[in-house]
């Protein structure tokens, strides 16, 4: 019987078989929050759905003809006018989010169908004791080496809190760049824009009262020699939306195993008004937040060193670097200035970072 399986499985044809997907229709997804610091405040509307390779939102799943307010616990409404793909912005220049006030998404669909999220409160802001920034010599084919920030925090022992860290910055990047004279070489340096995508959040359950020591929240990777801009948060957020959001890392840390059971959308705090069955996916949320601007210079981590680590990740075309990367800063060419630092970190803190840990 085995060896008729054997001769009977290779002359057997392969056909393409097509595996139905579970789709569970067409669902509105909200994106956006509101904050204690200053606005302009974004809410995104989009629609579920299968879409094609990549990251971009394809245009009829982008939202763009509905009504966007957002109201607090006193009255007050702050209408959101749209901006382009499915971005709705706050329209009142002077509108601040208050902490102590709850606030709501109300979006009204040209279909007729009103959501309505549940209020959220902006909470006390708790604030960060202190900061590292340290080298990971730690490199790869998939990123080079890099700067991870690890944050302190006192928590307060008088209320349950929850927390959520986020980070972007400017990184730099290199190509061969363009000729400008005789062993003239201009735009062959840029600062790239980039977020970290590490989903660092925290209930205060097991530590309540005490101290958050050592809590890595960010890389921030060294594709070239140089200095970084890393503009850093702690944000204090509600219980809804920290369980929200650990429903999704849950999801994310599954193995991938075929035994494993199938993701199920995540029920954010948006339904529709006139049908509390029916519900967004996404979430609107309401948080309070203190930053950190710090400016990274690499102290006594050769220049080699880093070259080996990031060197898979140069682009070796002779285009200007602002060019090539994405998100990357513009400059003009020589005399003015190369490479100039990103508006706003005019009072940042400096860090030197040395290669040894501290």
């Amino acid at each position: 019987m085995l060896g008729l399986f054997i001769v009977v499985s290779a002359t057997s044809c392969i056909k393409d078989v097509e595996v139905p997907l579970r789709f569970e229709g067409e669902r509105l997804v909200v994106e956006g929050q509101i904050s204690n610091e200053p606005g302009p405040y974004n809410i995104r509307l989009t629609l579920s759905g299968a879409v094609a390779a990549g990251t971009a939102v394809p245009e009829e799943k982008q939202v763009t003809d509905a009504q966007v307010s957002v109201r607090d616990d006193q009255g007050k409404i702050i209408p959101f006018v749209h901006t382009g793909s499915g971005f709705y912005q706050s329209d009142d220049p002077s509108f601040i989010g208050e902490v102590g006030r709850s606030y709501s998404a109300d979006i009204r669909l040209a279909d007729g169908r009103n959501f309505i999220s549940l209020p959220e409160k902006i909470l006390t802001p708790v604030q960060m004791d202190s900061f590292q920034i340290r080298f990971v010599p730690d490199y790869n084919r998939f990123h080079p080496a890099y700067f991870r920030t690890y944050i302190y925090t006192t928590d307060p022992a008088d209320q349950e809190n929850y927390y959520k860290w986020e980070a972007y910055g400017y990184t730099r990047r290199k190509t061969l760049g363009v000729g400008c004279g005789f062993y003239c070489i201009m735009f062959d340096k840029c600062l790239q824009y980039r977020t970290d995508n590490e989903m660092s959040i925290m209930s205060d359950a097991d530590i309540n009262g005490g101290r958050i020591i050592d809590k890595g929240i960010s890389n921030s990777y060294i594709f070239d020699y140089g200095t970084h801009f890393i503009d850093f948060s702690q944000l204090s957020i509600s219980k809804s939306y920290f369980q929200f959001l650990q429903q999704y890392v849950d999801q994310v840390a599954r193995t991938g195993s075929i035994f494993d059971p199938l993701p199920a959308s995540i029920k954010g705090n948006i339904v529709n008004a006139a049908n509390q069955n029916e519900y967004a996916l996404g979430y609107f949320s309401a948080r309070s937040a203190v930053h950190k601007k710090v400016i990274i210079t690499p102290y006594y981590i050769t220049e080699y060193l880093l070259d080996v680590s990031a060197n898979a990740f140069f682009e070796r075309v002779s285009q200007p670097c602002f060019d090539v990367y994405p998100d990357a800063v513009r400059y003009d060419p020589p005399p003015a200035p190369q490479v100039p630092p990103p508006p706003g970190w005019e009072n940042a803190d400096s860090v030197r970072v040395n290669f040894k840990f501290p």
